[in-house]
């Protein structure tokens, strides 16, 4: 599944997310485009995301959801292609 994190400034600053989310054997790929935002790939459920994000940042403000084809936006077309290209593998 594709997810759209939203995060307060407590998650971290992008370059700790990155390394993070890099280092994690359940996000299996990410992006970034938009300030406090990552889109991440997993096959993990949004809740247990969110309870192994909990952990690791127990006092970070957030919003994990999945992209589904009930959207729009104004993106760069290499994040349009990452969300097309990743929902079709889950």
């Amino acid at each position: 599944m594709v997810y759209l994190l939203v995060y307060s400034n407590s998650f971290g600053d992008r370059e700790e997310l990155s390394t993070f989310f890099s280092a994690c054997s359940y996000i299996d790929h990410w992006r970034y485009d938009l300030p406090n935002s990552f889109y991440l790939v997993s096959d993990e459920s949004a809740f247990e995301l969110g309870k192994r994000f909990k952990q690791q940042f127990p006092n970070a403000r957030y919003l994990l959801v999945e992209i589904t084809n009930n959207r729009q936006g104004w993106l760069p077309k290499d994040t349009w292609d990452f969300i097309h290209n990743y929902e079709e593998e889950y």
